[in-house]
């Protein structure tokens, strides 16, 4: 389903006029997405979540700034130049690409063994995320800090735990709205109830928030089977015998 199909649908159920009339209900519509595809990702294990981002280090500094875009960081790789020798009779030597995934530490045995960033700069190999705070506009970032600090430029990968974008207008389907539009309806419709208890008409409803509450833990238990299979778990089958 698209953004205007999604949309429709839950102003019908709801029973919010079609008209655009409802500003309340236009200024809400960005933090409802953002609520139901946030819930939703949070909650369940999507393999479309695990992600890719590449960057490229700076030499001689030993932090970088983890992408906003990574939520959770599972792995760090740095690409790096290898010679590939074939048989000395071929006489042949080539350089490829090969990757060294880093080893996550604490801060604190960064910090120990070594002390001094710019004392003997080489391939990173292992690393620790701390917190940073850079003021306005950005804030509080993620950081990671490198042992050795690095001696060149080196690309890297940052696997991780990704958000994909937001249903929007200018991101008119996401991978929640094609694949499982009835649970992103009914993750919406538990924020249009909280919306409505305070704009609606329907505000002295307070059983219809737990109704799609419970509609949406019932549809949440089958996309987690669905999930589950989508990773090659399989699932003993139930009853007698």
């Amino acid at each position: 389903m698209t953004y205007d199909e999604v949309l429709k649908n839950l102003q019908t159920i709801a029973e919010i006029p079609l008209n655009q009339e409802d500003e309340n209900f236009k200024r809400v519509v960005p933090l409802m997405f953002n609520y139901a595809e946030g819930m939703i990702y949070r909650e369940l294990d999507f393999l479309v979540t695990k992600g890719q981002v590449n960057g490229t280090l700076v030499k001689s500094n030993r932090e970088a700034m983890l992408p906003s875009e990574v939520l959770v960081l599972n792995q760090l790789n740095v690409v790096v130049q290898a010679v590939r020798t074939y048989p000395v009779w071929s006489k042949l030597s080539v350089l490829t690409q090969t990757r060294i995934t880093l080893e996550r530490v604490s801060m604190e045995a960064i910090d120990l063994f070594w002390p001094q960033s710019e004392l003997r700069q080489d391939i990173p190999k292992k690393y620790a995320i701390l917190g940073k705070d850079f003021g306005p506009p950005d804030g509080l970032q993620q950081i990671i800090r490198f042992m050795p600090t690095p001696d060149q430029a080196y690309p890297v990968e940052f696997i991780g735990v990704v958000r994909p974008a937001v249903l929007s207008p200018t991101n008119p389907m996401t991978f929640l709205s094609r694949t499982y539009p009835e649970l992103l309806c009914a993750a919406c419709m538990i924020f249009i109830c909280g919306y409505q208890r305070d704009f609606g008409s329907q505000a002295d409803d307070p059983a219809k928030a737990l109704s799609w509450t419970a509609t949406y833990e019932k549809l949440k238990q089958g996309v987690m089977s669905e999930v589950g299979r989508s990773k090659g778990v399989t699932q003993s089958p139930t009853g007698g015998g």
